[in-house]
């Protein structure tokens, strides 16, 4: 008899211990559901901020390409000058230093307008830069 009682006790103390058990997994798997409710909708919120964050990407790249074509400039260089044409210029050819880019103008001698940081010059004979702006064309 006292085997058969040990066995009883076994037995109800297994199920009380796997219904302490069960209790505990129980109150875990709530925790856990609330972690994930709480995670997705962290997710949906930057979900959204992702996509309002590309949109505002996408306009910020659009107005870059449009200020790029608005401010874009056609430049040559030509007997060692500088040549660029643009909004800037009105849309005609002007000269500048190609070392600093400052703007330059002269006749037989061309040279930068800072002759103390840049010092560049070029020889251009009789001809001034206006001529070369002419051979330049449109």
């Amino acid at each position: 008899m006292m085997n058969w009682l040990k066995k009883m006790f076994g037995w109800f103390e297994k199920l009380i211990n796997e219904h302490g058990s069960a209790k505990i997994l129980e109150a875990r798997l709530v925790q856990k559901d609330d972690e994930i409710s709480a995670l997705r909708m962290k997710n949906q919120d930057l979900q959204l901020t992702l996509e309002k964050e590309q949109i505002q990407h996408q306009k910020t790249r659009d107005e870059l390409q449009r200020l790029r074509n608005e401010h874009s400039e056609e430049i040559r260089i030509y007997k060692e000058i500088e040549f660029r044409r643009s909004k800037r210029t009105d849309g005609k050819w002007a000269a500048f230093c190609p070392k600093c880019h400052l703007p330059v103008s002269g006749r037989g001698v061309v040279q930068c307008k800072d002759q103390k940081r840049c010092g560049w010059f070029v020889l251009i004979g009789k001809l001034s830069t206006d001529d070369l702006i002419k051979e330049l064309g449109s």
